[in-house]
Order: C-alpha cells, then structure tokens, then sequence
C-alpha cells in the first residue's frame, strides 16, 4: 500500500506539472530536456548493480542477524558508488558535444544548450549514483515506508523547483538545475534515516575483497540487465530522434508515458517482495516461498487487468485532456498496442522480483537481452516505414522470451506446477480479449475531467466484477488486505 501510495502520489505530481512543463520549454526543447536526462539513465549500470545487491544481501544478512556483514556490504557499495559515479560524470561532461552531435543530432542552432544541458546532467549522475546506496537501504529492511516518504518528499520539492525555475525565466538550465540540488537533498534525508533504522551503521570505507566478491556476483547480472534494459527505454527515444524528429521524441515520450504507467505502479508495488523472498531465503522457508509466489500472481494478474483496461479504454481521451488534441491524435494510433505488451510486461513483475531476490540475476539478464535485442531490430526496421505505429509494434518484441523466463521458474527454480498458472493467464486474455471487442464498438469518451472519472470508476467496478466472475480472485481478499492496512495504521500511531 506505501508502494502504491509512493507511485500515485509522484505520478498525479508529473500529471499535473508536465504540460506546464513543456509549455514554457516548447516541444522541441522538451524534447532536448527528455534526451538529457535519457543520457544519465543510460549508463545507469555503473553502479555495477550495487544498489540491488545492497537490498539483497542486507535483507539476507538482516535474517541472520550479522550486523558486521551488514556493514561491510555498505561500505563495499560506497566505495563503488563513489569511484564509478565520478567515472560516469566524465563520460557524460567531457564528451557532450559528441554526445549532442553526434547521437542526438541537435540542430545547430539548439547545440549550445544541449552541450551545457548535458554537463549539469553529469554532475547529477554522480550524486544520483551516491543516493543509490542510502536510498536502498530502508528497502532492505522491508521499511517502504520510510523510503516512499523521502522519495515523494524529494521528487514533489524538485518538480515544484523546476515549474518555479521555469516561472521565473530560467529555462532548461534553471530547471536542471533545481533537479541537480534536490537529488543532493535526497542524500542527506536518506542517509539520516538510515542511521536510524540501523543504528550499528558504521562507515568506515574499508574495502573488503571477500564481500566485493560476493556481491558482484549477483550485481554483475544486475548491471548488464540494466544494460539491455536501457535499450528499451532510453536508447528508443535516440532511434525515434533520429527517424521522427524532436517533435516525434516529445509525442512518443508522452504516449510511452501514459502507456507505462500500469506497468510502473505494478512494479512499484510489487519491489518489496524483492527483499521479503531474499529473507526467507535466509530463512530457508521454501514453502512460504511458493505461497507468497501464487498469491502475488494473483494479485498481480488482478491490477494489470484493471490498468490494461482502463488505458485501452480511457488513454487518448486522457491524453487529450492532459497534453491537447495533437498529443491525443499521436496516442490513439499505438495505446492499444502498448497497453497488451504492457500487460503482459506488468505480470512479468513477480517473477522478476522473485528472481532477484533468489539470486537468480542472470535469467533476468537473459530474457531482457533477448527483449532489448529483438526490440532493437524490430526499431530500426520497423520506425522508418511505419513511423509511430513501427514504434509501438518494435516494443512489442520485448515480450518474446517471456514464455521461457516464467516457465524456468516455475519448474525449476520453485519447483511448481505451471497448470495453475496458465489457467490464470489464459482467463485474463480472455478478459483482455472482451475489452478489445468493447473498444471497437465503445463512443469515444469525452475528454474532459468528468467523463474520464466517472467512465473510470465504472469500468473500474466493471473490471472487478468481471475478475470475481471469472475467478481470478475472490473480494473477501481485498477486503482482508484493506483491513490489515488499517490495523497497521492503528499501531503506527499507537
């Protein structure tokens, strides 16, 4: 529920201040601002997958009560942290010009503002990097609460500084800027609250070959995930640059956006099983391992249907109403699409949390280089000839060694019957498969605030009828979860 919470709250904040956003900075220096920040997220594998291996291992430690281990493992990811982000901001500030040049294909007359736009970026990359390891460790001790209240304080205090940055004339660069200052920000608020959730924490920076070791094993695959992940969700906005200009970056971004929002708030609120399967693998509680597994399934299969529905349903006339017509006239032709690959990339996130915290990195490296190649050349066969529809039919490639990725865990890594599993999934296309059918023959839902609420909620119960129908969860459960957070509420403020 705080992950829930944490997705919601960021999102309504970006729903809010991104056409503000792009107003003052117009489409194609928005476009310019996406590509910036895309370069940062890019080589976000520098952290050697640290940051991931900080939640794995003191999650896994923590069960076993090793206090010292614990502390070695923080100050290892430091020590990385610290070298590979000074690493990671000269390979963006030195070669900026190159950057913007070269493989954006800036326009002359916008280079100046991309060569500096990209220097304040790389700058940013290095205290992003050293978030990364305070940031995660609430996570690792299974308090999503603390972590989501630092996370939405942070990012509601950085847009706000960027849309008064923009107010007062400053542009770009102010709004960089404002972004560059609260990630420092973010430091300071994490690491604090670390101390107090882990009062043994002692930095010391003392590295120690035999944890390195140890956590590079896991983080290695971490990191090279990242990699071919960054293929699908940074290095498309340079391919759709290249054949569909600024302009085609800032309409595509703003679809992919709206579509990867269910996908998004699912991840978001499944990552705490990342460190819960971690603890009970410490545990050595294997059957609650396979039970926590089917219950998530079901819950996850649940969310993703209600998302993917209201997105088919609702997405452009949402889109019109958030961004304009032009924005509205771009998303009708590939939501659709991106809602399904969305879908079934959302019930993907079970899986991958439970790989991860199993150690089990390098089937996920597996699968997403599978995905990020085939997605690579779909892209760069499909953009040019069918321009936004080429985009959203190369993204769905992504999804072609997910049969394969959700099967080896089943059989051999819980060691379950996969029977159970796809009579969940084929009830859910089925689901899918009627919305699709309504789409055809549904009015166009106004774009206005109204309609798309009240169209929302209807479809919403509709959705949740629908599921109790067919089985794929009973309400009482809701119910039961509803209740359990209420309690929990009641204690904290007792």
């Amino acid at each position: 529920m705080y992950n829930a919470f944490g997705f919601a709250i960021p999102l309504a904040i970006t729903l809010v201040s991104t056409r503000y956003i792009v107003g003052k900075l117009t489409v194609d220096i928005y476009g310019l601002y996406v590509l910036a920040l895309s370069v940062m997220g890019l080589i976000s594998f520098f952290d050697l997958g640290f940051g991931q291996g900080i939640i794995k291992f003191i999650s896994y430690y923590h069960a076993q009560h090793d206090t010292d281990r614990i502390n070695k493992v923080i100050d290892v990811s430091l020590i990385i942290h610290l070298i590979m982000g000074v690493l990671g901001a000269i390979l963006i500030y030195l070669p900026a010009e190159l950057w913007a040049r070269h493989i954006f294909h800036v326009r002359e007359e916008n280079l100046h503002l991309a060569v500096t736009s990209l220097k304040i970026v790389a700058v940013g990359f290095f205290f992003n990097l050293l978030n990364g390891v305070f940031a995660n460790i609430p996570k690792a001790f299974q308090r999503y609460d603390v972590a989501v209240k630092i996370q939405n304080g942070i990012f509601f205090g950085s847009t706000g500084a960027v849309v008064v940055s923009l107010y007062l004339g400053h542009g770009l660069f102010g709004a960089l800027i404002a972004t560059l200052c609260f990630q420092i920000l973010g430091i300071i608020a994490n690491g604090f609250f670390s101390y107090k959730l882990f009062p043994f924490l002692k930095i010391r920076l003392r590295f120690d070959a035999a944890v390195f070791k140890e956590i590079f094993k896991f983080s290695a695959f971490m990191a090279l995930n990242v990699l071919t992940g960054n293929i699908v969700t940074r290095v498309d906005k340079i391919i759709v640059g290249r054949y569909l200009g600024m302009q085609g970056i800032s309409y595509y971004n703003i679809s992919f956006m709206v579509a990867q929002m269910g996908s998004a708030f699912i991840g978001a609120i499944t990552q705490q099983l990342f460190p819960k399967v971690s603890s009970l693998q410490g545990a050595n509680e294997h059957s609650q391992l396979t039970a926590l597994y089917q219950k998530a399934c079901r819950y996850t299969f649940l969310v993703a249907f209600i998302l993917t529905t209201l997105l088919i349903m609702l997405g452009d006339s949402f889109v019109g109403l958030w961004m304009g017509n032009a924005f509205a006239e771009k998303a009708k032709i590939i939501l659709p699409i991106l809602a399904v690959v969305f879908f079934f990339s959302s019930i993907t996130s079970a899986a991958l949390w439970f790989y991860t915290g199993l150690g089990y990195t390098h089937i996920n490296l597996i699968s997403s280089a599978i995905g990020s190649a085939c997605y690579l050349i779909g892209a760069v066969y499909l953009i040019p000839r069918y321009g936004f529809l080429g985009t959203a039919l190369a993204f769905s490639l992504i999804l072609i060694p997910f049969p394969l990725y959700h099967g080896y865990l089943l059989r051999y890594v819980l060691k379950m019957g996969i029977g159970w599993y796809l009579s969940l999934l084929a009830r859910n296309l089925a689901l899918i498969e009627i919305v699709l059918l309504a789409k055809r023959y549904m009015p166009a839902v106004p774009s206005s605030i109204l309609a798309i609420v009240t169209g929302g909620l209807i479809i919403t119960m509709l959705c949740l009828f629908l599921s109790h129908l067919f089985r794929l969860i009973d309400l009482r459960e809701i119910r039961e979860i509803i209740g359990k957070f209420r309690i929990n509420r009641s204690e904290e403020a007792a």
